[in-house]
């Protein structure tokens, strides 16, 4: 029992029909041709922390992450068009880690703000996961996924016209 971080090691969120692609590890970047996250040779470690999620686990496996200690860099897309990228949780995550089953869960949910910087519009995108799947208690490492996700549309208050672009109608 006691403080637990998680670091984002990996993963992807797709946007406008995968016209626009996030990488969630720090210093990747969309590569079209191979369709996978590789190496951004622009980017530089500045010292900031890593993608991550800070917060408590009890005795029993129960993990708390308050909303405000889901962090995550933010970054800059520049293909198809510049779009500046910010994530966060207005929520706290809970989930449960079993070192003996081997399993991970947590309920996530990811605020996404996608500030479209030719038509100096910010539009977001608020991303509700159940995430699931292996806990090693040997490396202390949790692979999990949410295979049931189901992408919601984004909003755009103020040019609600820019929607079907980032929703990829």
């Amino acid at each position: 029992a006691g403080p637990v971080t998680f670091t984002v090691e990996g993963g992807t969120i797709n946007i406008a029909n995968g016209a626009v692609a996030i990488c969630l590890e720090d210093g990747k970047m969309w590569d079209e041709d191979s369709e996978s996250c590789v190496d951004d040779p622009e980017w530089e470690d500045d010292g900031t922390p890593p993608s991550s999620l800070s917060g408590t686990i009890d005795s029993d496996g129960n993990v708390t992450v308050p909303g405000e200690n889901v962090v995550f860099p933010p970054l800059t897309l520049t293909e198809p068009l510049e779009i500046n990228v910010t994530i966060g949780s207005s929520q706290d995550v809970a989930g449960v880690i079993d070192p003996l089953a081997g399993t991970a869960s947590m309920d996530l949910t990811l605020d996404i703000g996608l500030f479209l910087v030719l038509f100096a519009t910010q539009c977001q995108l608020t991303l509700p996961m159940s995430l699931s799947g292996t806990y090693d208690q040997t490396t202390g490492i949790a692979d999990v996924t949410d295979a049931d996700f189901a992408m919601p549309g984004a909003s755009c208050p103020g040019n609600e016209g820019l929607e079907p672009l980032i929703n990829g109608q």
